[in-house]
């Protein structure tokens, strides 16, 4: 699981083009699924595989979720070997539960 969050001043940034970033380059088994979500924050989920160019049979599913909020765009990304309901399942799971405060302190 990695989390990322970016300053997202006046709301210039496109969530959209935020997530789309994600799979830019990369050597995609089907195509990416793109869906609106709206638990906790609404946002849009991007889901995709990858096999990796030396092993074509080695395959990564992906899944990311992106929202803003407390002034910031916020990336969830969860990856798994094999990919799995249960597997999805679990992301869901996590990613329903994440909570940002209200206001976020930046960093010193």
């Amino acid at each position: 699981m990695v989390v990322t969050a970016e300053d997202d001043p006046d709301g210039a940034l496109s969530l959209d083009e935020e997530i789309w970033w994600w799979v830019e380059d990369k050597d995609l088994v089907g195509d990416p699924i793109l869906s609106t979500v709206d638990e906790p924050y609404a946002g849009r989920e991007l889901r995709w595989s990858e096999s990796d160019a030396e092993d074509p049979l080695f395959i990564v599913a992906y899944d990311y979720y992106c929202f803003a909020t407390a002034g910031r765009v916020w990336t969830l990304g969860f990856s798994s070997e094999s990919f799995s309901p249960s597997a999805e399942a679990w992301f869901q799971a996590i990613a329903a539960s994440f909570r940002v405060p209200s206001r976020v302190i930046p960093a010193r």
